[in-house]
C-alpha cells in the first residue's frame, strides 16, 4: 500500500508476527479483549457506537456478541488461554432468556438473527463443552428454543441456508433435538448450487464473489469435520468441491497477501482467508500444509498493516482504514467480527501439520500468464514484478445491495488500486470512474453499468451487453493482453452524450502543493499519473483527451484521496467505439503494448466498428 496510508494507528495485530500457533492465539485475544467494556447495560450483547443498519439495534448487539465466537471458539477449543468464558456464558444465557428486559427477540423471516444463530450453532458443533455445556439448565433450555425458532423462518435461497444448517446440526452434536428434515432438505438444496470444477454459486443466480469461499466452501468443510455422519456423501462432495476451488481461488490473492478487492461484504477484512482456515481445520489427507499456511497467514499479516482499528481497538467498518461510505445497509457496528473466521486453525493442536509445516510462497507468475475463470465469468493475472493481482470481471448484482455497480460490474478490478464507490452521481468528482465507463446527459447526473441483459465469456474475452438509458445500447468488450487490459465500448445512443473512461486509481500523494510525489500527464489520447503507484490510460482508436479526476475523498476502498486518469469525448447521436489499453503493471506507460493493439484490431473487425 501507498506509505500515506502505511501508518497503522491503534492496529494491536501491528507488532504480533502471525507466524505461529502462540501468535494467533494471542491476535484472538487482543483482539477480544477491548471489546469487554461494551457489554450493554443489561449484560445481553455488545454495543459500542450509535449506527444503525437494515435491522434493529437489539439485533446488532446481538450480532456483535456472536460474531466474537468465530475467533474464541477455536481459541478454547485449541486449549488456548482464555479469561473471560464466564462473561460470554453471562451474556449468552441473559440474551436468549425471553424475561430478560435485553431479550434478542426470535428471529422471524430472513432475519439477522438467524445469521448470527448460524454462528451459535457453529460453537455447539467445535466446542460444545465449553459455551452449551457449562450453562445453567435454564440457559440451556432458553438456548435451545431459540435456536430451534430458525426451523419456523424463512431464509434466502444462499449462503443463508448453512446458518439453518449450522443451527440444527450444532444441537444435533450437542446431544439436544433438532430438525433431522430440514437438514436433510437444505442439504440438498446447497448441492444444487454447485457450478462444476469446485464452485458453488451464492444463491442460484450464478454469483461469485467473496462469499463462495469464506461461506460456501467454509460452512461445508466445518460440517465435514463435525457433522460428517449426518450426510457422508454431501460431506465427500465438499471435500471434493474444496480441493479443486483451492487451485482457483490461489489466484483471488496477490503475493503479499492482500486478496482482490471485489463483490460485497469487504467490511469483513481478513474473513478473506476463510476458506484457508476450513481447509486446514477439515483435516483433509494429501493437504498440502506449507500451501494453505501461507495462503491464510498472509493474509493476516497484510490485514495487520491497515488502519482497520479504531482508537479504543475495536476493528472497524471499512476496507483498509475506517469508511462507512462503502459498507452495505446491512452492516452494523459489529459486522467486521465476521473476519474471526479466520482463526478457526487455533481449534488445532500446535503440534498439528498445519502448524509444524514451514509456509510456501506463491509460485512466481509469468508475463503472459492469465488464469481464466469461467464459473465465475473471470480472468485475472499477477504481476511478474509486484505480485498485484489484476482481474476482468463480468458479473453484476441486484439493485437492493448499496453500491452494487461498483463492487461487481467495474470494467477490472486490482489489489494495487482497489476500487471506488459514488459519493454521489452529481459531479464526475463525487461520481469517482475508476475503471468505468461513465455517462452523462448534461455532465451533471452521471451513470455506469449497474448490470447486464447479457454477459458472455469466451477464453480472455468477456462481452457484456447492456443499457444506461432505455434507448441507448452499450457493448462493452474486456480483453487480457499482458502487460494491458483493454476495454472496447460500441455505444448506439440517439442522445447526445458526454462520456468519461476512467482508469485505475491510485493514492494523491501527500501533501504540498502542487503534490511533489505525483506527476501527472495529459494530453491527445492518454492520460497518466506517476509516484509511488502509477496507473496510465491509453485511447487506442481516436484521440480523446486525457484528464486527470481528483476523486472526492474517501470514494475508494484502500486509500482516502485517489487521482484517476481518464479519458473524455462528446458523443453525437449514433454509433459510436471507444477503446482503450490500461496497463496492469505499476508503470505509467502511456503506448499501448503491441498485443492490445492486435487484440482491438481483432475485436473491431468483429463488430464492424465505425472509425472515430
Amino acid at each position: 500500500m501507498h506509505e500515506q496510508t502505511r501508518s497503522i494507528p491503534h492496529n494491536p495485530l501491528a507488532g504480533n508476527p502471525l507466524r505461529t500457533h502462540r501468535d494467533l492465539q494471542n491476535a484472538a485475544r487482543d483482539i477480544f479483549e477491548p471489546v469487554l467494556p461494551f457489554i450493554t447495560p443489561g449484560r445481553a450483547g455488545i454495543r459500542f457506537d450509535a449506527t444503525g443498519a437494515s435491522y434493529s439495534n437489539r439485533g446488532a448487539t446481538m450480532e456483535a456478541f456472536a460474531r466474537q465466537f468465530w475467533s474464541i471458539t477455536p481459541l478454547i477449543a485449541g486449549g488456548g488461554r482464555f479469561d473471560h468464558l464466564d462473561v460470554i456464558h453471562e451474556v449468552l444465557s441473559n440474551g436468549v432468556n425471553p424475561d430478560h428486559p435485553e431479550f434478542w427477540g426470535d428471529p422471524t423471516d430472513i432475519d439477522q438473527r438467524i445469521v448470527e444463530i448460524g454462528v451459535l450453532g457453529a460453537c455447539l458443533l467445535i466446542a460444545p463443552e465449553s459455551i452449551y455445556e457449562p450453562l445453567p439448565t435454564k440457559a440451556r433450555a432458553d438456548l435451545e428454543r431459540f435456536m430451534l425458532k430458525v426451523n419456523q423462518c424463512r431464509v434466502p435461497e444462499n449462503n443463508w441456508l448453512y446458518f439453518r444448517l449450522l443451527a440444527n446440526l450444532g444441537l444435533r452434536h450437542a446431544g439436544r433435538p433438532c430438525d433431522e428434515r430440514q437438514i436433510a432438505e437444505d442439504l440438498a438444496r446447497i448441492d444444487t448450487m454447485a457450478l462444476g470444477n469446485g464452485w458453488l454459486s451464492d444463491g442460484l443466480g450464478r454469483q461469485c464473489d467473496w462469499y463462495v469461499p469464506w461461506a460456501m466452501q467454509y460452512y461445508g468443510l466445518v460440517i465435514a469435520r463435525q457433522a460428517r455422519e449426518i450426510n457422508p456423501e454431501f460431506c465427500e462432495r465438499a471435500e471434493k468441491r474444496a480441493r479443486k476451488f483451492a487451485d482457483h481461488h490461489q489466484h483471488w490473492f496477490a503475493s503479499d497477501g492482500q486478496g482482490l478487492p471485489f463483490g460485497r461484504s469487504l467490511t469483513y477484512k481478513h474473513a478473506q482467508a476463510s476458506f484457508w482456515a476450513a481447509w486446514a481445520y477439515s483435516g483433509q489427507p494429501q493437504t498440502p500444509w506449507g500451501r494453505v499456511k501461507g495462503m491464510l497467514l498472509r493474509n493476516l499479516r497484510w490485514w495487520s498493516q491497515q488502519a482497520i482499528f479504531n482508537p479504543a481497538g475495536l476493528l472497524v467498518n471499512g476496507y483498509a482504514y475506517p469508511n462507512t461510505h462503502m459498507t452495505e445497509q446491512y452492516n452494523a457496528h459489529g459486522s467486521p467480527y465476521w473476519a474471526g473466521k479466520a482463526f478457526l486453525p487455533l481449534a488445532l493442536s500446535e503440534n498439528h501439520p498445519f502448524w509444524t509445516a514451514d509456509e510456501e510462497p506463491l509460485p512466481a507468475p509469468e508475463q503472459e500468464t492469465v488464469i481464466t475463470q469461467p464459473e465465475a465469468r473471470m480472468a485475472l493475472r499477477r504481476d511478474p514484478d509486484d505480485g498485484q493481482v489484476t482481474a476482468i470481471v463480468g458479473q453484476s448484482h441486484g439493485r437492493w445491495l448499496r453500491h452494487a455497480g461498483s463492487k461487481y460490474a467495474k470494467l477490472a478490478y486490482a489489489t494495487r488500486h482497489g476500487f471506488c464507490v459514488p459519493l454521489s452521481h452529481d459531479t464526475i468528482e463525487f461520481f469517482a470512474p475508476d475503471s468505468t465507463l461513465a455517462l452523462s446527459e448534461d455532465g451533471r447526473g452521471w451513470r455506469s453499468r449497474t448490470d447486464h441483459d447479457e454477459i458472455e465469456m469466451i477464453d480472455r474475452r468477456i462481452v457484456i451487453r447492456w443499457h444506461p438509458w432505455p434507448d441507448v445500447t452499450v457493448t462493452t468488450w474486456l480483453a487480457m493482453t499482458p502487460p494491458d487490459y483493454i476495454r472496447v465500448h460500441f455505444i448506439d445512443t440517439p442522445r447526445s452524450l458526454h462520456a468519461v473512461d476512467g482508469g485505475f486509481a491510485v493514492p494523491l500523494a501527500e501533501e504540498t502543493r502542487p503534490d511533489p510525489g505525483n506527476h501527472t500527464d495529459t494530453g491527445e489520447g492518454h492520460a497518466s499519473v506517476r509516484g509511488p503507484i502509477n496507473a496510465a490510460i491509453i485511447d487506442l482508436n481516436g484521440k480523446r483527451q486525457g484528464e486527470i479526476i481528483k476523486a472526492a475523498p474517501n470514494a475508494n476502498l484502500l486509500y482516502p484521496r485517489v487521482l484517476i486518469p481518464a479519458l473524455q469525448s462528446h458523443l453525437n447521436p449514433g454509433i459510436h467505439c471507444l477503446a482503450a489499453a490500461v496497463p496492469m503493471s505499476n508503470t505509467a506507460r502511456v503506448e499501448a503494448s503491441h498485443a492490445a493493439r492486435a487484440e482491438f484490431d481483432s475485436i473491431a473487425a468483429a463488430e464492424h466498428a465505425p472509425a472515430e
